[in-house]
């Protein structure tokens, strides 16, 4: 019988939804790359429009500062002719603007051509050292990086541009030189790894932060602290830079990045308005007097273009660091995992990993190899069909509790710590069973929930056979040692010819006999019985006959006697009778005599019929004694008197002689020799 174990409702809903907010997800991040898409070109073209009356000398200048790294990055990302047609693409662009921002033709051609030179410097050193791709290794490479891409190629452009467009009546060569660097140079270092860092991610995962509202709204405070910092406050490259530290340590990388693309924009478009508080120059112009041109120029550099710069490398350096540090943990987390990974598939144990269904989620190369399976028709079947069914049973119980606790774990009593030990047969793939002790262990989600069930198998199916073996062995040694031992003490205290009890098992219920005789008006008989010329019956008939004689005779003398009588051979064929209870002479004398005539009836041994006859003695406690071997002495000196008179006769203690024993008729049946007990 195996067991059926189903999830539970509210999972399966759970994962209706789920799948169901999947199937909408790309759907909706599409949509938003289309219009963000739409949105980043009518911005660029607007931005590029409306800054062209703040830079009369070259129209078109805050496109670079936006556009320009937008190309770089996209060049760097592709390799020979597609490369260079993403170049020849964004100077076309910037040619357009320029166009259109009131340009002529020479120098809207004299702008594209530039901006193509530049981005091709650019992509071939970057590309050449791969620093772009080792740009967030570290501070040290990610401020090459910039450095490679921010000083070279736009030092390359100024030139070209300024000597292109310096005699007239192009303007200032120096004018020129200065303008298109800071804006090529400013444009690279605050847009160029943000670039990089969205078109790094795909096209999915780069719109899917802003499906969350929460998202858009955080966005909107940063954008606004940002815009209130540049309007507003003193010195607003601090406080700009203090919120994109904030956002680097929040957000990481990308986001920085992406916050100094928005500051650039940002930057263009109130230059364009004529908002910045250094759009005047300020005190600057004082610096190159006599050449209001080149001092506004300059003035600008000093005082917007290199604290923008300043303002947005910190953040970026520190986004740095800590995407570095998050790698370098999340490569050491990969290793533990991979490391954890080879633990588990190669564990010495059986590992089985079971889901809230009792379903097989992973399982190890041992139970693999110790079931003789698969994996791939191992997983995602029930465990209970790899069990044997008398047990499967009795572990459903068990499931069901574990299902109903994922609602109450409290209630359940499924703490984090639960674990639990069994044993079960296990299915292997030819059929036949292996026994394995299990291990199991509850393991929870954060909210504390159970979330599957982890077993660690061990196959104890020899263990068990050979304790099973050891078991029976033990139980026959056991059993022959106390036989052995029974016989041992039984042939300590018994006569091993006749089975009767010998003379330490007789001194012992004498001395009993004695102790309850004290002081009490009942008392204790003794009869001492041995056989008239036993010698020669040995002699004529043969050892054998004798101890058959011997045991015939201790099974007559046993048939007269009570329960409560003691029968003993001392030795030879030497015999004893203790009774305990007698208080009268004559009744001792009287059980011996019956004794004596019933022991003394004819025997058919070895084909021979053999007529004995006995000699006894009697003594009586306390009378004759009240010690043991005192009394033995007083019995063993009477009957010695009877066989001194001519034996076939008993003597009693303190008897000058002995008296003959009347034989009774042989046909005469025998009465107990104490009738009345």
């Amino acid at each position: 019988m195996s067991v059926s174990l189903s999830a539970p409702a509210s999972t399966r809903v759970a994962s209706s939804s789920d799948e169901a907010l999947a199937s909408r997800e790309p759907r909706l991040v599409g949509g938003l790359a289309l219009l963000g898409a739409a949105a980043l070109a009518l911005g660029l073209a607007l931005l590029g429009q409306w800054g062209a009356g703040g830079h009369p000398l070259l129209p078109g200048l805050p496109l670079l500062v936006l556009s320009g790294p937008l190309g770089l990055a996209i060049a760097i990302r592709l390799a020979g002719g597609r490369a260079v047609l993403a170049i020849l693409a964004s100077a076309l662009i910037l040619g357009v603007a320029a166009r259109l921002a009131g340009a002529p033709d020479a120098q809207s051609a004299a702008l594209a051509g530039v901006l193509a030179a530049e981005h091709w410097l650019g992509w071939r050193l970057l590309r050449r050292g791969r620093l772009a791709q080792r740009r967030l290794t570290g501070p040290v490479a990610f401020v090459r990086f910039l450095a490679v891409a921010a000083v070279v190629p736009p030092l390359l452009g100024a030139s070209l541009l300024a000597v292109w467009l310096a005699p007239p009546p192009g303007g200032d060569f120096r004018l020129i030189w200065l303008s298109w660097y800071a804006a090529s140079a400013v444009g690279t270092v605050v847009g160029l790894p943000g670039w990089i860092s969205a078109l790094d991610n795909p096209a999915p995962e780069r719109w899917r932060p802003w499906v969350d509202p929460a998202n858009l709204l955080r966005a909107v405070m940063v954008a606004g602290a940002v815009w209130l910092a540049i309007l507003r406050l003193p010195q607003p490259q601090v406080h700009v830079a203090g919120v994109m530290a904030f956002v680097a340590v929040r957000a990481g990388l990308p986001a920085v990045a992406g916050l100094a693309c928005a500051v650039a924009a940002l930057s263009v478009a109130l230059d364009a308005l004529g908002w910045l508080p250094v759009a005047s120059g300020g005190s600057s112009t004082a610096l190159l007097s006599g050449e209001p041109a080149l001092t506004a120029a300059l003035a600008g550099v000093l005082a917007f273009h290199l604290p923008l710069m300043v303002a947005v490398v910190p953040p970026m350096l520190l986004a740095v660091l800590i995407a570095r540090a998050g790698r370098r943990s999340a490569l050491s987390q990969a290793r533990d995992r991979a490391r954890y990974r080879r633990l588990w598939l190669r564990a010495p144990v059986m590992m089985v990993w079971l889901d809230l269904s009792g379903r097989v989620m992973a399982v190890s190369e041992r139970w693999l190899l110790d079931t003789g399976r698969l994996r791939s028709e191992v997983l995602g079947r029930l465990f209970s069909e790899f069990i044997a069914p008398p047990d499967a049973a009795r572990l459903a119980q068990r499931w069901r509790t574990l299902q109903a606790g994922t609602a109450e774990p409290a209630a359940r009593g499924l703490e984090r710590d639960d674990s639990a030990e069994d044993e079960f047969d296990l299915r292997h793939a030819d059929g036949r069973c292996l026994r394995v002790s299990a291990r199991s262990r509850v393991e929870h989600d954060p909210d504390g929930r159970v979330s599957g069930v982890l077993l660690a198998l061990t196959d104890v199916t020899e263990q068990r056979r050979l304790e099973a073996l050891l078991s029976a062995q033990a139980r026959e040694r056991i059993d022959a040692a106390e036989k052995a031992a029974a016989r041992m003490a039984h042939l300590a205290q018994h006569d091993p010819l006749t089975g009767l009890p010998n003379r330490l098992l007789f001194l012992d219920r004498l001395r009993q006999g004695l102790r309850g005789a004290r002081g009490q008006p009942r008392g204790l008989g003794l009869i001492f019985i041995d056989l008239d010329h036993f010698k020669r019956v040995n002699d004529e008939h043969g050892h054998a006959v004798g101890d058959a004689l011997l045991c015939a005779v201790a099974e007559r003398l046993r048939g007269q006697l009570r329960d409560s009588d003691t029968l003993c051979r001392l030795g030879g064929d030497e015999f004893v009778v203790l009774l305990p209870g007698v208080t009268q002479r004559a009744r001792v004398a009287e059980v011996a005599g019956k004794l004596m005539a019933a022991a003394a009836e004819p025997y058919r041994l070895g084909g021979s019929t053999l007529a004995v006859t006995f000699s006894g003695g009697i003594a009586l406690a306390p009378e004759d004694g009240e010690e043991p071997q005192a009394l033995m002495d007083c019995a063993d000196a009477a009957m010695y008197r009877a066989k001194r008179a001519g034996r076939n006769r008993v003597g009693g203690a303190g008897d000058p002689g002995a008296s003959a024993m009347p034989r009774p008729d042989a046909g005469a049946p025998l009465q107990p020799a104490l009738s009345d007990r």
